[in-house]
């Protein structure tokens, strides 16, 4: 495997939950870019053997002080991070990459739904709504199952405006717990003719992209994200 072509130092470390912790890199001279949504492979620093992980930027990248990444303590790669990474370690990463980003320039109002802790494409997609002043709708839905699961809920409450709508709905601590799919016809009746983004465990997503189609949303304009 050819070495990262970046390398950037951990500024800060910010408890976001109890098990997520938010990691701050400043830019400095070096281009790295991205669009919101995207993501960067990680190496876990100092692994004998290279470690790596793809991992959701969790800011938008307008806010050119640093940019920004949460690890959730989960999974080898997720765990040992967590652990063991320091202010002041040097993390070598990749290019920012992914097809799932915000569609800029796709003028439809814009329905996220993102499960427990699997927001921080959404905090991007968020930031950069509201760094641009976006005309177009934004409703983001926060299904999560516990207080320790609603990541970043506290900063999309004080953020909100008329057009970018937060909307979290606290579910039962079961894993098995979906959204109703009655919510779902709601929401989409809501916001038509949108395009929608799903982020979430495997399951959740694909439970999620099921019943949107079965309420007649075309396929066509649902993008997913799978976090396993």
């Amino acid at each position: 495997m050819p070495n990262p072509p970046f390398s950037f130092l951990v500024q800060d470390i910010y408890q976001e939950s109890p098990n997520a912790k938010r990691y701050s890199f400043d830019y400095g001279l070096t281009p790295f870019e991205f669009y919101p949504g995207q993501f960067s492979v990680l190496t876990l620093p100092s692994s004998t053997t290279p470690q790596t992980a793809a991992i959701t930027l969790a800011c938008s990248p307008l806010r050119r002080q640093n940019f920004e990444f949460v690890v959730v303590r989960t999974g080898d790669f997720g765990t040992k991070f967590y652990d063991t990474v320091q202010i002041g370690d040097l993390v070598p990463m990749q290019a920012p990459a992914g097809k799932f980003h915000l569609e800029i320039f796709d003028p439809r109002p814009i329905l996220f739904i993102a499960y427990d802790y699997c927001v921080t494409g959404t905090r991007a997609f968020w930031q950069y709504h509201q760094d641009v002043q976006m005309s177009k709708d934004f409703v983001f839905v926060h299904p999560y199952r516990g207080h320790g699961q609603a990541l970043f809920k506290n900063e999309f409450e004080s953020t909100s405006s008329s057009n970018r709508k937060y909307v979290p709905l606290e579910l039962p601590a079961n894993p098995e717990v979906m959204l109703n799919p009655n919510f779902l016809s709601q929401a989409i009746q809501s916001l038509p003719d949108s395009l929608i983004y799903l982020t979430g465990e495997g399951k959740d997503v694909m439970n999620l992209k099921k019943t949107l189609e079965s309420l007649g949303k075309n396929p066509q304009s649902i993008r997913t994200e799978r976090w396993s």
